[in-house]
């Protein structure tokens, strides 16, 4: 093990000891304490970030969904990425809602839908788990867009069933073979994860967001609480784990790449140029096979554009989806090693 992994498995016990022998508060922020659905639905403080008068449940293969539908118009779907939930595309609903129908989700081992009964994460799985989703809401076609793993199964979606997606919007997807990210890479560590899949520090999940974040000064603490509280909801402690373990065991295989070339509708590409998740570098692959894709990549972004800066990427997205060409070039030279 070396010095930089050592070290902040250090850190990691060494706060949950200090954590657990002093305050309650500092007990809750161990991230010991699960907590169940209900307490989400009702809790009742004045200020219930989870769930709102727009949010909807719905049974599918024994997980309880947790979605949003607004608006009317042309259907939207927005996939959300790893520890996240379908609150990061606020800012997006916000300027869409208007005139188009928003459905956005919590998926499977996230948010308040929660992990699957099986434990299993696999491509298929989530195909199959967001093909049944359309199903039960009786959509025919729609737009889909999805970030980082949100991405992954977007993509993949679309090459299951092209015949439903009109145009597709991947905002830093997984796609191909890449290094690890090393916060991934210190989770999925057996000394962390087996203690982890109970314990998370909500300082663990600050130094998430940090990471996947270009400005800083957007890491809020009512941002941390929002993502730490939605890390409490019983069983996605593990779920983080269980993912973070499968996502480095494939990391460089590079057998589900293969496909991307295969995607046939309308693709727009959305990149924060200070990603450190999923590199940007990663861009020349997918314009290797897609070479009619749109791509935008935005300076001031990490790997969570749409959260980050949600006008300008809202507006590209838009223009996208309505046929324009307002949309700026890059030169890809500089993004090849």
């Amino acid at each position: 093990m070396n010095k930089k992994y050592f070290l902040l498995i250090s850190i990691f016990f060494t706060s949950l000891i200090t954590s657990c022998t002093t305050i309650k508060d500092n007990y809750m922020s161990t991230g010991i304490p699960s907590k169940s659905l209900d307490y989400y639905c009702l809790k009742d403080n004045g200020k219930n970030t989870y769930v709102n008068q727009d949010s909807k449940f719905i049974l599918i293969d024994n997980n309880l969904v947790h979605y949003r539908d607004q608006g009317q118009g042309e259907v939207i779907i927005l996939l959300h990425g790893f520890a996240d939930s379908l609150h990061t595309w606020d800012g997006w609903v916000d300027k869409l809602y208007n005139n188009y129908r928003i459905i956005r989700l919590d998926i499977l081992g996230f948010g308040l839908t929660g992990p699957t009964p099986s434990n299993n994460y696999s491509r298929d799985l989530w195909v199959n788990f967001l093909n049944k989703f359309t199903e039960k809401l009786n959509l025919k076609s729609f737009y889909l867009v999805g970030n980082s793993l949100g991405g992954f199964i977007s993509w993949n979606y679309t090459i299951d069933y092209p015949e439903k997606v009109k145009k597709l919007i991947l905002l830093d997807p997984v796609g191909y073979p890449q290094d690890v990210p090393w916060i991934v890479n210190f989770a999925s560590n057996i000394f962390v994860r087996s203690i982890a899949k109970y314990v998370m520090p909500k300082f663990f999940i600050k130094l998430c967001l940090k990471e996947v974040s270009f400005d800083q000064s957007k890491v809020t603490e009512d941002i941390v609480n929002h993502y730490f509280g939605l890390a409490l909801r019983k069983g996605n402690k593990a779920s983080y784990i269980e993912i973070c373990r499968l996502f480095k065991q494939n990391c460089k295989n590079q057998n589900p790449s293969l496909k991307i070339k295969n995607i046939r509708v309308p693709t727009f590409l959305i990149w924060g140029e200070q990603d450190k998740w999923v590199p940007v570098d990663l861009v020349n692959k997918w314009i290797k096979d897609l070479p009619d894709a749109y791509v935008k990549i935005y300076k001031n972004a990490g790997h969570i554009p749409m959260q980050e800066i949600p006008e300008q990427t809202v507006k590209d997205a838009e223009n996208f989806l309505k046929g324009s060409t307002d949309l700026s070039s890059i030169n890809y030279d500089f993004y090849k090693k």
